[in-house]
């Protein structure tokens, strides 16, 4: 686990989510030299305080490949942890052009630069949504069956990564993580929309919650996203990060309520399923925990009361 230690590591989409608490947990656990955020947006919200002192922030086009390769020329990073993307869950193909340009394009620009540099490892964050409605649990090596752009892309990216490092000789890894939540993320994903809600007293509109889904604290998926690039054996699989059990979308908002210890209105049905809705989701961990000794270490309840305090200190009413 002291790989990281002294390292240069690079986090695409830097301002986002995932990556600030990727960056936290960093810094907590290794000594590292630097991190260094890269990220379209101009304004870093750095919502979970992360120190300044060894961190730098770059704002940049992962699509400007001349950007890119400067930048990547100029920073040497050890360590690249590829998060950036454009994300658009719905089937809506007028969105594909974009999705592809950005997570596949953009993706091959960053490629391109690092063939030129001694990387030790390149950790590419994709999504269980390449799955599909597929064959429960979802495993590693089942056939992919993306349905929306942003999984489409994903998943071609997944081949690009995969192809070119093999074919330059770059040590990569591929990790899928199925549904986080946590602190600050964007309120328009279903768990902060819940705390929001419940916490501003307002109605919570959603479907009839009938799907299932696999929800992982984020801070689990940053353990598996670093024990993954720390571990040599690793390097050259796709593993994915998961709970390894499903809940209805229908009995979350329930223990969500629950926990937050508020009264809330609820209404089931007031939002339509989305057309190419995956009815069912969860995940196979048995390869992360044999692979890079990883399952998650904090469980749904305790995970979800975490985020809810986040929200009450830092929602508005």
């Amino acid at each position: 686990m002291g790989e990281l230690s002294k390292s240069r590591i690079l986090i695409t989409g830097g301002a986002g989510f995932l990556s600030q608490h990727l960056c936290n947990k960093a810094l907590k656990k290794y000594d590292l030299e630097k991190v260094f955020l890269l990220d379209v947006n101009p304004n870093f919200n750095n919502f979970l305080d992360l120190p300044k002192g060894k961190i730098d922030y770059f704002q940049a086009d992962i699509n400007d490949a001349e950007i890119i390769e400067s930048l990547i020329k100029k920073i040497n990073p050890t360590h690249v942890f590829h998060n950036a993307a454009v994300i658009n869950h719905r089937l809506n193909f007028e969105e594909l052009e974009n999705s592809i340009r950005s997570n596949f394009f953009g993706t091959f620009n960053l490629l391109s630069a690092l063939k030129n540099i001694k990387l030790k490892c390149l950790l590419f964050t994709s999504t269980s949504e390449v799955y599909g409605d597929n064959s429960l649990p979802f495993r590693e090596d089942l056939l992919l069956k993306p349905t929306s752009p942003y999984s489409i892309s994903k998943a071609s990216t997944e081949m690009l990564v995969r192809n070119f490092s093999i074919e330059n000789n770059l040590p990569y890894v591929i990790v899928r993580p199925f549904n986080m939540y946590g602190e600050g993320q964007s309120n328009n994903m279903l768990i902060p929309y819940l705390f929001n809600s419940i916490i501003k007293n307002e109605t919570i509109n959603v479907t009839k919650g009938e799907q299932t889904r696999d929800s992982n604290y984020v801070g689990n998926i940053c353990d598996g996203i670093l024990m993954a690039v720390s571990t040599e054996i690793a390097k050259g699989h796709v593993i994915n990060l998961c709970s390894g059990f499903e809940l209805s979308v229908k009995d979350l908002v329930k223990k969500i309520i629950a926990i937050s210890g508020f009264n809330a209105k609820v209404n089931y049905g007031a939002i339509p399923y989305r057309k190419n809705e995956i009815w069912r989701m969860f995940g196979d961990n048995s390869k992360s925990e044999e692979l890079i000794n990883w399952k998650p270490l904090i469980g749904l309840d305790k995970g979800l009361l975490q985020t809810f305090k986040w929200y009450q200190r830092n929602v508005k009413d």
